[in-house]
């Protein structure tokens, strides 16, 4: 998963640098250090970036060597990170702008 730091605006002496949010990035902070996954939702790429196409069905689906299906283990579903969490993972195809 590869996420941004949530950040605000400095003002006076600092103009045009960012510090970290203090709340918002606590917040993932602390899911670091109790080794949480950070698991988005969905994919909110924010700007300078555009998801890609997905592929057709036929390509995006896969086979085994020995073209049986593997049953996977049921997993805990973790809790999706807040909506206001910008960022993406590897399964995410994008393009910038």
């Amino acid at each position: 998963t590869f996420i941004q730091l949530p950040v605000y605006d400095l003002e006076g002496e600092y103009a045009g640098r960012v510090a970290a949010s203090p709340e918002r990035s606590a917040e993932i902070f602390q899911l670091l250090i109790d080794d949480q996954p950070l698991v988005l939702a969905e994919a909110n790429i924010g700007r300078g970036a555009v998801l890609a196409e997905e592929p057709s069905t036929d390509e995006a689906a896969g086979s085994t060597a020995s073209g049986n299906a593997v049953d996977a283990p049921a997993a805990v579903e973790p809790t999706a990170l807040p909506e206001w969490v910008q960022g993406t993972n590897a399964a995410t195809t994008s393009c910038s702008n």
